[in-house]
């Protein structure tokens, strides 16, 4: 899958899945930390910047981010990878492969509705 293939599938399903125009834009926020080898079958795509980061990237409020964060989770487009202090960090190797990470998991989108 193309890196921004998951934004061009989410664009044309947003008006069924009820998402706001917030939470469209905080996905692609999200998105545009990824790099395309992240979205390579078995390597990790998960963005690990703060809620803080975001709402100020995004100009929103911290409880905005939470709040679109609880729609795209709703929707099935992201999932949280949680460390045990619910701090985000990652790291990736010289070739730019995630080896770990704590965050936002943006992959949820390309798994098969249960």
């Amino acid at each position: 899958m193309q890196h921004y293939e998951p934004l061009r599938l989410l664009r044309r399903a947003a008006h069924a899945l009820r998402l706001s125009d917030s939470a469209l834009s905080q996905y692609e926020l999200l998105l545009s930390y990824t790099k395309a080898i992240d979205w390579r079958s078995g390597n990790l795509c998960i963005c690990w910047m703060s809620v803080q980061k975001i709402a100020e990237k995004l100009a929103k409020s911290v409880r905005q981010v939470q709040y679109n964060n609880k729609q795209l989770m709703q929707a099935g487009l992201i999932a949280f990878r949680d460390s045990a202090r619910y701090r985000r960090c990652g790291q990736r190797n010289k070739a730019g492969v995630i080896e770990w990470a704590y965050g936002v998991d943006l992959k949820p989108i390309l798994e098969p509705a249960g």
